[in-house]
């Protein structure tokens, strides 16, 4: 992460680093970012924690280049409830972000309160989210959160008593992405967007929650234990 003070990047900084996907900026960067920053286009993923305006926002967006955009944990890309104790994201906003829901990054904290949970059907039918962070202080993830989310193929959070998710890979390519409870009894969902034709339910599994394939269009076969 390139942090906050940093207020002017020269020029050719991060050139000749071909393997640089993603660059993350706490800050604006205020002053100046110089040419070709990132140069030979390996940068295909920009992070910004900073406003939603400034510097890195106007180099990213002014370049020809193809670059998908995470707002960082915005609590303005929420519609939450709050308590006195905790928050839960209700919902993404239906507004014009500057840098889209293609990337999503749910915030730790909103309001100095911690986020525990993610309602049901929090995300249900959003072909726009393509990868989604959970941070640890999420507890629980409601039903159908992920139904219909078609396009979502990287999920990233960190295993927990409460829930994980099992990502299986082919080539480098994602085949399928399935939620499961912390002790792996429950099935909580399939993803949508999970390319594999074929899926075996583990021997651990008693419970299959209600609509957890639903969406599941590539899916012939399951086997169960």
């Amino acid at each position: 992460m390139i942090p906050s003070e940093v207020k002017k990047i020269g020029d050719n900084a991060f050139a000749n680093c071909p393997e640089l996907k993603t660059a993350t900026f706490e800050g604006t960067v205020n002053e100046s970012i110089g040419t070709n920053v990132f140069d030979q286009k390996p940068v295909s993923n920009v992070v910004i924690y900073g406003p939603d305006t400034g510097n890195v926002h106007d180099y990213f967006t002014d370049s020809s280049r193809d670059y998908s955009y995470n707002a960082g944990p915005r609590m303005t890309c929420f519609n939450y409830t709050k308590t006195d104790t905790m928050i839960r994201i209700d919902s993404l906003k239906s507004h014009d972000c500057p840098y889209g829901h293609a990337n999503i990054q749910i915030p730790e904290t909103i309001e100095g309160l911690p986020v525990r949970e993610i309602a049901d059907g929090a995300f249900r039918n959003n072909t726009q989210i393509k990868t989604l962070e959970i941070p640890a202080s999420v507890r629980k993830i409601g039903s159908g959160v992920f139904s219909g989310c078609e396009n979502l193929e990287r999920i990233t959070s960190e295993k927990n008593s409460y829930y994980h998710f099992v990502t299986t890979e082919q080539a480098g390519v994602m085949q399928s992405i399935v939620m499961f409870n912390g002790n792996d009894t429950t099935l909580i969902s399939y993803f949508p967007a999970s390319r594999a034709t074929e899926y075996v339910i583990p021997d651990t599994v008693t419970k299959i929650e209600s609509g957890s394939f639903a969406g599941a269009a590539k899916l012939t076969k399951i086997t169960i234990g």
